[in-house]
């Protein structure tokens, strides 16, 4: 009888345990989702316009100069380095 109750702390904390589970699931199902969609997101630069065009077109982006060429100011932008000038 005596295994019986050392057992049974563990097993009611495992109950809490799964109950405090089970209400923490509950609540974060039930809030509402606030992400915005990335093209409802992209702000007004030209820069982003571009970048989310060369998306949209996928794999066939690669050949576009002008996806190229809006990688490379992102690149440039990102890594802190001066604006490419025009020659």
């Amino acid at each position: 009888m005596s295994g019986r109750l050392t057992l049974r702390p563990a097993r009611l904390a495992a109950i809490a345990l799964l109950g405090m589970a089970a209400v923490a699931a509950a609540i974060a199902a039930s809030r509402v989702s606030t992400v915005v969609p990335w093209a409802a997101a992209v702000s007004a630069s030209p820069l982003s316009a571009e970048l989310a065009r060369c998306r949209a077109l996928g794999i066939a982006a690669q050949e576009d100069a002008a996806c190229r060429r809006a990688w490379r100011a992102s690149r440039r932008r990102f890594l802190g380095q001066p604006a490419e000038t025009a020659s």
